[in-house]
C-alpha cells in the first residue's frame, strides 16, 4: 500500500475503507512511502501500535511535521504548532495543564442549566415544525449554540460559526496549502473584536477570558494561542459532537428495520438528548 493511495481523497470518497483497514491491521506496521513534501509515511492501524507511537515523540513528533501529509495542510505549520495537538512533551503537558484549569468541575456544572435550555429549544422548534432534518435542525446547532454561549457569544452569531466550520472541513481535504488562512483571519478579527475587547471592557466570564486570565507555573497563554484553539473549538468541538450523534442515530436506520420500532426509538432519543449533551461534571 502506497502513501499515494492512503492520502488520495477518493481512497475514501465511498466512506472508511474497512476492507483496508483489515488488511494494514493484519500486517506488522509499513513504511509506505513519502509524502507531498518527502516526508516519510508509515501505516499504523493496530491499537497497540498506535498507542506505542503516541508515546514514542522522539520518533514520531507532533511538533516536527505537523499531523497532515502536507505539514502546511489547512494552516501553515508554525501556526499549527501553536495547538495541543501539534505539540510534543514537555510543552504539550504545560499547555494542556493550562486548559485543564478553564474545565474544572465547578465551571462545567454551572453551564448545565444553559445547555439544558439550548437543548430544549432546539426539540421544541423540531416538534413545532413536525419534522426535522437531523444533521440540519439538532446536530449541528446544538453543540454550535453550547460553544457559542460557553465563549460568551450571541445566538446571532451562530450562522458564522457553523460557516466557519463547513470551510476548515473543506480545508482539510484541499491539496492547496494553508487553505483555511483565510477562515483564520476572520475568525482572528472577531475574536480580537467581539470577544477579547467586548467582554473585558465589560467585565464578562467567558471561556475565552478565563483561558486569557489561566497561568500554570506562572505562564500563560498568548493571544496566538487562544486563537488557534477557538479555532479548533468552533471546528473539532462542533464537528467531532455532530457527527457521533449522527452515527449513533444512524444505527437505528439499518435497512429492514421496523417503522414502529424505529419511530419509538427516536422519540426516546429526543427525550433523553438533554441530558446527553449535558458535561460530565466527575473529576
Amino acid at each position: 500500500m502506497t502513501a499515494e493511495t492512503l492520502t488520495d481523497p477518493q481512497t475514501f470518497a465511498d466512506g472508511p475503507p474497512h476492507a483496508l483497514f483489515d488488511e494494514l491491521r493484519a500486517e506488522p506496521p509499513a513504511d509506505t512511502g513519502t509524502g507531498p513534501q518527502g516526508n516519510r509515511l508509515w501505516s499504523v492501524c493496530s491499537h497497540a501500535e498506535i498507542a506505542a507511537a503516541s508515546r514514542d515523540t522522539g520518533t514520531f513528533s507532533s511538533y516536527a511535521a505537523g499531523i497532515f501529509p502536507n505539514s502546511d495542510q489547512v494552516i501553515p505549520l508554525d501556526v499549527n504548532r501553536q495547538l495541543l495537538l501539534l505539540k510534543d512533551p514537555p510543552e504539550h503537558t504545560k499547555y494542556r495543564r493550562i486548559l485543564q484549569t478553564a474545565f474544572v468541575p465547578r465551571s462545567v456544572a454551572a453551564s448545565e442549566p444553559r445547555v439544558r435550555a439550548i437543548v430544549t429549544d432546539v426539540l421544541d422548534q423540531v416538534i413545532e415544525a413536525g419534522e426535522c432534518d437531523f444533521v440540519g435542525d439538532v446536530a449541528v446547532p446544538i453543540p454550535l449554540r453550547v460553544l457559542a454561549d460557553l465563549m460568551g457569544l450571541p445566538d446571532a452569531d451562530v450562522p458564522r460559526l457553523e460557516d466557519w466550520t463547513a470551510r476548515i472541513e473543506q480545508a482539510q481535504i484541499s491539496r492547496e496549502p494553508a487553505a483555511a488562512m483565510p477562515v483564520l483571519g476572520e475568525m482572528a478579527a472577531y475574536l480580537g473584536e467581539q470577544i477579547f475587547a467586548a467582554q473585558k471592557e465589560a467585565g464578562g466570564e467567558s471561556l475565552v477570558t478565563t483561558l486569557a486570565a489561566a497561568e500554570v507555573d506562572g505562564e500563560s497563554l498568548t493571544d496566538a494561542e487562544i486563537l488557534v484553539f477557538f479555532a479548533l473549538l468552533v471546528f473539532a468541538g462542533s464537528d467531532t459532537v455532530s457527527f457521533e450523534e449522527v452515527l449513533r442515530r444512524m444505527r437505528d436506520l439499518r435497512p429492514g428495520g421496523d417503522p414502529e420500532r424505529l419511530r419509538s426509538n427516536w422519540a426516546n432519543a429526543l427525550t433523553s438528548l438533554p441530558n446527553e449533551f449535558i458535561p460530565s461534571t466527575r473529576s
